[in-house]
């Protein structure tokens, strides 16, 4: 459903780092923590990604961005 997301910390109080796990076109896996005030910009389409972990804490406030082109986008897993 798109290709490019954001991910906008807004504030969060947590008792450790929720991390988001990203597998690049490596099979390499990335652990990310955020701090409030951060932006993080992934290729959402072709990135497997996820918070598989548990949350700790009180909050965690985040704004997800989307993009998709509107036409010339042939998007294929291989």
């Amino acid at each position: 459903t798109h290709v490019v997301s954001g991910i906008i910390n807004v504030d969060q109080q947590v008792e450790e780092p929720w991390l988001l796990k990203i597998l690049d076109h490596d099979d390499q896996e990335h652990d990310l923590p955020m701090r409030s005030g951060d932006l993080l910009l992934y290729e959402s389409a072709k990135l497997l990604h996820g918070r598989p972990e548990p949350f700790k804490g009180d909050f965690y406030d985040n704004i997800f961005i989307h993009y998709m082109p509107v036409s010339g986008w042939d998007y294929n897993w291989i």
